[in-house]
């Protein structure tokens, strides 16, 4: 069982799985006093997905399969998603505590279809409202899906709502105001790192012919995400300057990148987290000026390795970055360009960044995440 979940839980890189897993990691090491277990449904038997869900078993559960962790016990259950969603929205049932081992509490990370009996506590994680700020930016199928696991229920049902930033319990607060005593604000931690030699920075340097210096963005390219507003900012700062760099994106492209020019700029597509850390290692700057994030783990992820970040000072952005970076309008490609000039012109704003973004990625530790969530789990 340790060795399925440690397969499916090094396996996704979306922000919403990274946080489960660190999560999960993090409760494990610092609520040993609980019974912890992971919920799995999936028709297939050839892959184990991520855990929907998060239970503590009831003390007064006979099952010994849920024995304390590490390592975490899976409760796996073999349905048809879409069945299972079917009946979930239609009826309620089957009641999803009980049908992965008569849990006291159940933590959602994320919202999807939900029905946890009366009995059991349900602390609802939620990372933003996108999805009614601007629908836009989904797809139909993601807005149907969206609509129809009725985010209105689940959060008038859940016991407490924990928002990963100030800036999504304003939005929360907003669109579901008979909820927002319920919320409670719980950040992230910076997510853990793997492990980045010289040799690995050089190997990953070769393998894609990156310049000795480059500006680097990291994330899906989606319409939330701005590309077309970096693209021009990097087109005038390549005609307004000598300077020599790259713009390297690397993520899913979930979306066509616009026309336009595309002069020193390259598309790697997904990479592996190593990769991932070893380019940000690397990069001069991360230029991250996404129109909407619930929290930001890409500029938390590069301050990390003391590398600057300029990003959005909007929703969420300026409470991960702090005073730690640029923060321009997301609106103004020239302003963009501006910060990226500031920085490939004085390597003394370069130092002072790396030294505050070191610091600033120190402040969000999984850590105070886990023993946040553990009040909340013991609270009444």
């Amino acid at each position: 069982m340790d060795g399925a979940r440690h397969d499916f839980a090094k396996s996704g890189t979306r922000g919403v799985e990274v946080y489960t897993r660190e999560l999960v990691d993090a409760l494990l090491l610092h609520g040993s006093e609980h019974h912890w277990a992971g919920f799995s449904n999936a028709w297939s038997t050839h892959v184990i997905p991520s855990p929907s869900s998060f239970v503590i078993p009831s003390e007064r559960s006979e099952s010994r399969d849920l024995i304390p962790i590490p390592p975490l016990p899976i409760v796996t259950r073999r349905l048809p998603n879409k069945l299972l969603n079917l009946s979930l929205l239609a009826t309620g049932h089957p009641y999803l505590d009980q049908w992965a081992g008569d849990a006291d509490i159940w933590i959602a990370p994320n919202l999807n279809f939900t029905s946890i009996s009366p009995r059991c506590k349900l602390i609802q994680v939620v990372h933003d409202v996108s999805f009614l700020v601007d629908p836009s930016w989904y797809s139909l199928k993601s807005r149907m899906w969206h609509r129809a696991i009725r985010v209105q229920n689940v959060l008038n049902r859940a016991d407490a709502i924990v928002a990963i930033s100030q800036a999504t319990a304003a939005d929360l607060a907003r669109y579901f105001p008979k909820v927002a005593h319920k919320i409670k604000i719980i950040y992230p931690g910076t997510p853990t790192a793997p492990i980045v030699t010289p040799e690995y920075q050089q190997t990953i340097r070769k393998k894609y012919h990156l310049p000795a210096r480059f500006f680097l963005y990291v994330g899906a390219l989606e319409p939330r995400k701005n590309i077309p507003a970096l693209l021009d900012a990097f087109a005038h700062f390549t005609h307004t300057t000598a300077y020599p760099h790259e713009l390297i994106l690397a993520g899913p492209n979930n979306s066509p990148l616009p026309r336009g020019e595309r002069a020193r700029v390259r598309v790697l597509g997904s990479v592996s987290t190593k990769t991932k850390h070893a380019l940000m290692s690397l990069a001069e700057a991360l230029v991250f000026p996404s129109l909407y994030e619930g929290f930001g783990f890409p500029p938390l992820e590069a301050m990390s390795h003391g590398t600057p970040v300029i990003a959005s000072w909007s929703t969420s952005l300026p409470e991960v970055v702090g005073d730690a970076g640029l923060l321009v309008s997301p609106y103004k490609p020239h302003e963009i360009a501006h910060a990226m000039r500031m920085i490939a012109d004085h390597a003394d704003l370069r130092d002072d960044l790396s030294r505050r973004a070191l610091a600033q990625a120190k402040k969000f530790t999984w850590e105070k995440t886990a023993k946040e969530f553990l009040k909340l789990c013991t609270s009444r």
